[in-house]
């Protein structure tokens, strides 16, 4: 490399800048729009539709479709609700005997000091 950074050459020992191209930030679509992430994400689904065609389907198999995704996620989140009811049960039940031990402890402690004092 020369000691040069990224995008510099040498050429009869002077260095020039030359710009390098950063194609993680957006690129102007020359409308003075900025063509960010959605815009590239729908071009590669455009690209990907015309390699692998999508099969023509019917109202009644969309509505099958729908109704079956809506099934899905229903039973999905219905479990995630009823692990999430569990665990807080738990945590609560831990919470409280732990806080039963702290008392206990703390009373056996005040225990302990009146048998000194007297």
């Amino acid at each position: 490399m020369n000691g040069l950074a990224l995008g510099e050459s040498s050429h009869n020992g002077c260095s020039t800048a030359r710009p390098v191209k950063n194609h993680s930030r957006p690129k102007d679509d020359g409308r003075g729009k900025i063509r960010g992430l959605p815009g590239v994400l729908l071009f590669r689904l455009a690209q990907f539709k015309e390699r692998m065609p999508v099969p023509n389907m019917d109202v009644w198999s969309w509505v099958l479709l729908v109704i079956g995704v809506f099934v899905a996620v229903s039973a999905l989140v219905r479990l995630m609700r009823r692990r999430r009811d569990q665990l807080l049960g738990e945590l609560t039940a831990q919470a409280r005997e732990e806080q039963h031990r702290k008392q206990l402890a703390e009373l056996q402690e005040k225990r302990k000091q009146k048998k000194r004092a007297a």
